[in-house]
Formats: structure tokens, C-alpha cells, sequence
């Protein structure tokens, strides 16, 4: 059991309810656990008697809440104070994003290691400090300080290989691009999209297909026509979305029979592929396959969907090329969805597999209230995105 305990914060009814707290394990992977808020702090219950770290939506002052963790604690009875654990964390990974990136040095950081020599030293008067409320004052000034020095360090790290991406070479004619709504109006979107490197035409099922069988293009010929026209490149998809918001209500039946869901899928990506294969510059095969968000597939029938996107699409014209869409990169929804693969764990799938694809795109949806889509910090950006610099 963990123990935490709040003094100053989560006063309200709202707070209480901890909206999107949950427990992490080894290389920061949520973990099975109960969490409720009883007499003043927060006590977690995980499933296995390991050490476990919190993960929460607090207030960060300035920068406003921000889902934030602890490092990992080991369980016992006698309370940690939480704004102290969330400062160590914050401490903690300054150091190790310094040394990782290589600007530990104060010619380097400059005022983000002052910033961080600021944190510290109100971590430590908040370790020796005896009165509760005053020691929670000190840690959560410390975690500011602490945000906002890795939040500089986050920048010039950034900055830095910006400078070393562009300083030999211009970039490239796709830097920057633009997803737009095939049902909007291409009067008013058009010259914002002409201005842009890269036309992203999603092409959502209940839209295309709102009743079984009968399927309906006009506005999506419409965009496929405006990009060919002004010489954009395409890039049309996700073929494979299995959430409630892209999904035809017919399709609800085949949530738990894989077969029809399979036979429904391809029928929908062979219409959509034939009719656009020859304008379209490159396939998203699939986006969030792996979070199990509506639809719950196995491993194995994750592979078996993407095998027959990324085969359709080859097969449509060879040369074809493909990407594979990742969402909700801080894995949130692991621990409560059944069957769920982190990112990291699906991409070893697909190679394991030999499934072929091009490019990783990466989706990132900030300010939400469930979903991933807590507000996060540029480290934790940063640090989350690093973590695919071991794929090739």
C-alpha cells in the first residue's frame, strides 16, 4: 500500500475524485491498482507488492495542472508527503535528461541548472522542515522550480538539434502540414491548405460507408480533387480506426465477432484504396490499433489488421507508401484495457512480424480529460518521444 498525504490541495469534490490517476510500474508502464482519496490524502492499493509510483493531474502554478508522477516508492504503511515525491521526480529526471543530452554543463544549461540548484535546495528545507503545512509550501515551490527547469532544459535541447537538423541543410518540401475535414467547405479551408506542404485527408468509415454497403465519396472527392489540382502531397487515412467517433453504428455488432469485423474492414479499405491509390502519396494503415480504445482485439489480431492494410495498399500500386499512426504515447490506458500494447510494444510486433510500413506517425492530443490527453510538460514530450530513438 501507498500512502499520500495533501494538506493545501485537492480541496473540492471534483479534485477528490482523482480523474485520471493511476499507478506506474518499471519504464514508467501503468500497473494494475485502486486508488481513492480518504481523510486528507490519497491511498493506493496496487496489485502486486512491488515498488510503484503515482501518476496524477496537480497544479503546477503558472504553468497550470498538469498530469504529473512520482518516482518509484516503495510500499509501506507511514505516508509520503506528494508534493515532496513529485519534486524528487522532477529533480531526478533533470539530471538524468542532462546527462542523457549531454548539458549538464552551466555554459550549456545556463538558467535552467539554476533553476534546478533552486528546486533542490527547497527540496531539501521541505525534508527538514517539521510542520507539515510549511514543508508542503517548500515541495510544491521546489516542484515548480523543478518544472520550470526542465522545461528550459526541454527547450534548448530542442533548439540545439533544430539548429544541427536545418544549419547544413534546408529543409525538406513536407516539414508542415495540415489535416482537414472532408466535410468542410473548400472555399474557406482551400487557401489555408494552398499555403501548406501536406494535405492530410482522414478518411472516416461512417462517413464513407454511414450505411452498410452503400458507400458515398462526394466529399472526399472533393479534397482528393483540390490536392491534385494544387500539386499537394496526400496522405489519406487512417484506413483501420476502431473508436466510436469514426466507426458506422452497424459496425457495433462486430465488436465481438473478429471475423465479420474483418471482412467489413477490408471491404471498406479495398473501396477506399481503388478509388484513391492513384492520387494518394502515401497510406496511414491504421491509427490506435493498439489501445484497444473501443473495439478490443488481441495481439495477434492487431497484426493480422494491419498485415492486410499494409498488403491492400502495396498491392493497389507498388511502391506504395505507408505509415502506421501511434496515439496515446504516456500508455494511460494500458492497465484498464484488456488486451491493450503500449507504442513500443506494438511496433516490436510489427517487425517481429515482418509487416512492412514506411513511416511512424505520432499522435499527440493535449488539454483533455480522459484518453491520454492530460496536459504534460515539454520534458515529459521530450523524454516520451527519445524513447523512439531505439527503433530503426
Amino acid at each position: 500500500m501507498l500512502r499520500f498525504d495533501v494538506h493545501h490541495e485537492f480541496t473540492n469534490a471534483s479534485e477528490q475524485r482523482l480523474y485520471g490517476a493511476h499507478l506506474l510500474g518499471r519504464d514508467d508502464l501503468p500497473v494494475a491498482g485502486q486508488l481513492k482519496w480518504k481523510s486528507g490524502g490519497i491511498r493506493c492499493e496496487p496489485a502486486e507488492p512491488t515498488a510503484t509510483a503515482l501518476c496524477l493531474e496537480v497544479d503546477a502554478g503558472a504553468m497550470g495542472r498538469l498530469m504529473l508522477q512520482t518516482c518509484l516508492l516503495k510500499q509501506r504503511d507511514e505516508p509520503y508527503l506528494l508534493f515532496l515525491e513529485l519534486a524528487r521526480h522532477r529533480i531526478k529526471q533533470y539530471i538524468a535528461k542532462s546527462e542523457e543530452w549531454q548539458l549538464f554543463d552551466p555554459t550549456l544549461a545556463g538558467e535552467s541548472l539554476k533553476r534546478w540548484e533552486h528546486a533542490r535546495t527547497l527540496f531539501v528545507r521541505s525534508m527538514n522542515e517539521v510542520d507539515f503545512d510549511k514543508a508542503e509550501i517548500y515541495a510544491k515551490d521546489s516542484l515548480i522550480a523543478g518544472l520550470d527547469a526542465n522545461e528550459q532544459l526541454a527547450l534548448l535541447h530542442a533548439e540545439l538539434l533544430v539548429k544541427r537538423r536545418f544549419g547544413m541543410k534546408p529543409s525538406t518540401s513536407t516539414v508542415i502540414g495540415v489535416r482537414v475535414d472532408p466535410r468542410s467547405d473548400i472555399k474557406v479551408c482551400g487557401d489555408t491548405a494552398k499555403i501548406l506542404d501536406v494535405l492530410m485527408v482522414p478518411t472516416p468509415w461512417k462517413l464513407i460507408e454511414p450505411t452498410k454497403g452503400e458507400f458515398r465519396f462526394q466529399e472526399m472527392d472533393r479534397w482528393m480533387a483540390f490536392a491534385a489540382q494544387t500539386k499537394r502531397p496526400i496522405v489519406a487515412g487512417p484506413l483501420l480506426r476502431f473508436d466510436k467517433n469514426t466507426l458506422p453504428p452497424w459496425m457495433e455488432p462486430a465488436k465481438k465477432d473478429f471475423s465479420m469485423c474483418v471482412d467489413r474492414a477490408y471491404t471498406f479499405m479495398e473501396h477506399v484504396v481503388q478509388r484513391y491509390s492513384g492520387v494518394v502519396t502515401m497510406w496511414n494503415l491504421g491509427s490506435g490499433l493498439h489501445s484497444n480504445e473501443h473495439f478490443e482485439f488481441t495481439d495477434e489480431q492487431m497484426m493480422d489488421l494491419t498485415r492486410r492494410a499494409s498488403v491492400l495498399t502495396r498491392q493497389s500500386r507498388p511502391g506504395a507508401r505507408t505509415l502506421i499512426e501511434l496515439t496515446e504515447l504516456f500508455c494511460d490506458h494500458v492497465s484498464s484495457r484488456p488486451g491493450a500494447l503500449t507504442p513500443w510494444q506494438y511496433l516490436e510486433r510489427l517487425s517481429q512480424e515482418g509487416i512492412h510500413f514506411d513511416a511512424v506517425g505520432i499522435q499527440m492530443c493535449f488539454g483533455g480529460a480522459t484518453g491520454g490527453t492530460a496536459m504534460r510538460d515539454l520534458m515529459q514530450v521530450s523524454a516520451v518521444l527519445d524513447r523512439f530513438l531505439a527503433f530503426d
